[in-house]
């Protein structure tokens, strides 16, 4: 060991270097740059210096000053406050600063400082207008809202659009802006909508009332989108964005819908266990339970510090927010096991063992309007009792009667995967108390649907307000879902056959079935006679159930012919040179509202196939 020296400055050698020689060569402080012993003494007195800030907060001046974006949403009393949107100001674009940018508009992207002008123009991007890490412009951001605003809630977007709109419009920054991976889907969805869109291969000529379109966004946004979506949702969680819990399920909604819309099964089944994994630890089967100290098997008591703790809701639309997107989640569970599972594999996580469900029936959100569950309602076993048929069906909202019509498809085909013809008596005994009790609920709810007529506002969406659009295709879906629920359970008797090879088919089954299939045909023509620009691919495996009754029957009154039985059992309101004329034209406008959607849904473009291989297999 020897004494450490401190260096004398002498050359080419210094004094403690030529009593203790070593292999590197001495270092000058007064050479060009900063000998290594500098180097150490400026970080240790920086790093001295930064400790005594730490030590003596209110004696020093902070060099960095760190705070929680999101603190102020954690007090216990939230203020109302007007958060700043970002704004342009150049008055001649004839523009409020807080106006939305119009979809049909060619405007440029904003000019490259911030709150900087914006240049309106004819000029087209094609390529990336951000990079890698950078949040798209405001005017690419209002674009792609303007196309996926309109069709939100047929995607499963439960949140109001309207405040997720103007949430999205906030500067970047602040506090109440959406997560990183809502901000990401939803412009996946803008992006994927706008190349989908029948006007996106419009001409892009145009006039000055009306000026060109934009063209549709590259392909190679969407995937960029979608892999923003994906890296930003795996970390969104462990956050402390004050809504992390309600906007990631949204996401895993609206990724989920994507998925199963582009025919990526696998993933759009991962993303929906997630979201239904979510809404049970966040305990939002059980909003306004009257039930809390039911023994559940679901994860219902979250603590406040867990990832999963949602605080109790800020307000009236917040709760129904909730509601709303319980049972998003479920409608969305549902319909891909209808879509994509057998019979007999269709039951999951929410009928479980334990499972209790106490959350009341949903609001529609209409846009622009106060969304408030009244304060009345309470949740006790809520599709327990609808099932049980103890309770009659809720015409609150369109959302609920929807969601309804979901429970009694996905009981009638839980029911058609369980019947078989060699059944013990005590099994068929307990399989017919389900299937009438079924029966009579998919009437009653039927029976308190709204019609299904032209007179229905679509045929001029444009002169109405968005939600009522809204509302028509949900309907659509309510009056879909029963009827094929009709279907799912008469099917087996409808068009049975005996060990001889021929009809054993129950008559009244069968009628059930025809009738069910031809109302779905009449919601076909309505569609294809609208102007529904976008739809739930769930239809597409609805309009399939109905189409394989029609050919059923084709199928059966061409072998009654051949026997020479079809004059004795032709039903008087169809004789026996228009019946399979009428079935046929029902097959087409099936195949025709089939084929409006499948240039821009994989989906729908198996669906399709589908139906045209059965027909040429069965009745060509």
């Amino acid at each position: 060991m020897y004494e450490l020296q401190k260096c004398d400055g002498a050359k080419p050698t210094c004094g403690p270097c030529r009593k203790h020689p070593k292999e590197d060569d001495c270092e000058y402080s007064d050479g060009p740059t900063r000998s290594r012993t500098q180097i150490l003494e400026e970080t240790v007195s920086r790093l001295e210096a930064r400790l005594y800030e730490l030590e003596h907060p209110n004696e020093t001046t902070p060099s960095v000053t760190l705070h929680d974006p999101y603190g102020r949403l954690h007090e216990a009393d939230l203020q109302a406050y007007s958060p700043p949107l970002l704004s342009f100001s150049d008055s001649g674009s004839g523009m409020s600063p807080f106006s939305p940018i119009s979809t049909t508009s060619t405007s440029s992207l904003p000019s490259d400082h911030a709150g900087g002008n914006v240049h309106m123009s004819g000029r087209h991007f094609t390529a990336s207008p951000f990079g890698a890490g950078e949040d798209p412009p405001y005017i690419v951001v209002a674009n792609l809202l303007d196309k996926f605003t309109p069709h939100a809630i047929v995607f499963g977007c439960f949140l109001n659009p309207a405040r997720v709109r103007n949430a999205i419009l906030l500067v970047p920054g602040y506090h109440t802006r959406p997560t990183p991976a809502l901000m990401s889907v939803v412009c996946l969805w803008g992006t994927h909508l706008s190349r989908s869109s029948p006007t996106s291969v419009s001409p892009t000529h145009g006039t000055h009332l009306n000026p060109p379109l934009p063209p549709p966004p590259p392909q190679q946004h969407e995937r960029l989108y979608l892999q923003r979506t994906l890296q930003h949702i795996s970390s969104d969680l462990v956050g402390n964005h004050p809504f992390k819990v309600i906007q990631t399920i949204q996401t895993h909604v609206l990724l989920s819908y994507y998925f199963f819309r582009t025919g990526l099964f696998m993933e759009a089944k991962i993303h929906c266990a997630t979201a239904v994994s979510l809404v049970l630890a966040a305990g939002m089967h059980k909003i306004r339970s009257i039930n809390p100290t039911y023994v559940s098997s679901a994860p219902i008591a979250v603590q406040a510090e867990s990832l999963m703790y949602m605080p109790p809701a800020r307000d009236d639309e917040d709760e129904a927010e909730r509601i709303a997107g319980f049972w998003a989640v479920f409608g969305l569970s549902k319909s891909l096991g209808i879509a994509l599972e057998s019979p007999v594999s269709v039951c999951g996580t929410f009928e479980a063992p334990g499972m209790c469900i106490d959350t009341p029936w949903p609001l529609d959100l209409d846009e622009g309007e106060q969304t408030v569950m009244p304060p009345e309602v309470q949740g006790n076993f809520t599709i327990r009792n609808f099932l049980a048929g103890t309770v009659p069906p809720s015409t609150i909202s369109h959302s609920a009667m929807s969601i309804q019509a979901v429970v009694l498809l996905h009981r009638a085909t839980h029911l058609s995967g369980t019947w078989s013809s060699t059944m013990q008596q005590r099994e068929y005994q307990a399989y017919a108390s389900f299937f009438q009790l079924t029966h009579h609920l998919i009437d009653s709810l039927r029976a308190s649907l709204p019609p299904l007529t032209r007179t229905t506002p679509v045929a001029t969406p444009t002169t109405l307000h968005p939600e009522y659009h809204d509302h028509w295709r949900t309907l659509l879906m309510a009056h879909a879902f029963v009827d094929s629920a009709v279907i799912k359970l008469h099917g087996h008797f409808a068009y049975a056959y005996n060990a001889a090879g021929g009809y054993s088919a129950d008559s009244a089954s069968r009628q059930y079935c025809l009738d069910a299939a031809m109302r779905i045909v009449a919601g076909c023509v309505l569609v294809s006679a609208g102007e529904v620009a976008f739809i739930n691919p769930i239809l597409g495996t609805l309009w399939v159930t109905a189409s394989n009754i029609l050919i059923d029957e084709i199928v059966r009154i061409r072998a009654l012919k051949v026997s020479g039985a079809w004059l004795n059992t032709a039903s008087p309101s169809m004789g026996s040179d228009t019946c399979e004329d009428e079935l046929r034209a029902g097959l087409h406008n099936i195949l025709k509202a089939l084929r409006l959607f499948s240039d821009e849904s994989a989906f729908m473009k198996y669906q399709v196939k589908k139906v045209e291989d059965s027909i040429n297999t069965a009745v060509a």
